[in-house]
């Protein structure tokens, strides 16, 4: 059967319209992660975590943050004692908000503390350490992998 031009012109719109509902259809569908709900909150606060991160990162001493196959290891630097270390930790997954974890900051006396990673999902998860030490605030944050 040999097809007109008209025909074709007329076919290959048709294709393109259902291409294009179909598109808007999936995309639609897909659930959209923000990274945060609260994101113009956290905007106008962006200043004051960018200077309790550069607080940290004058520290003489650093905290150190390791992972290996079971725990996220964390050590605070001997500049402060245990007792007047406040804060938290959270695990962020950037993938998934659901998944985020706060954990509160609960050293010991060698001013470390782990995280079992059994009940995280493998993969790319940012570590942000807010603590306040002496009436200072700090700030860091790290990408690590989890398996």
């Amino acid at each position: 059967m040999k097809f007109s031009w008209g025909t074709g012109i007329t076919l290959s719109y048709v294709i393109f319209i259902t291409v294009v509902i179909g598109v808007v259809i999936y995309f639609h569908t897909l659930d959209v992660n923000l990274v945060s709900d609260n994101y113009y909150e956290q905007e106008i606060k962006h200043q004051g975590k960018i200077d309790k991160a550069e607080r940290a990162n004058n520290l003489s001493e650093k905290p150190d943050i390791k992972v290996d196959g079971r725990n996220i290891y964390i050590k605070f630097p001997t500049l402060f004692n245990a007792d007047e270390i406040e804060g938290s930790i959270v695990l962020f997954r950037p993938s998934n908000k659901n998944k985020d974890l706060t954990i509160p900051l609960n050293l010991n006396n060698d001013l470390r503390q782990n995280i079992a990673t059994d009940k995280l999902d493998g993969g790319v998860w940012r570590i942000q350490i807010d603590w306040i030490a002496r009436g200072i605030s700090y700030y860091i944050e790290k990408i690590i992998m989890v398996n």
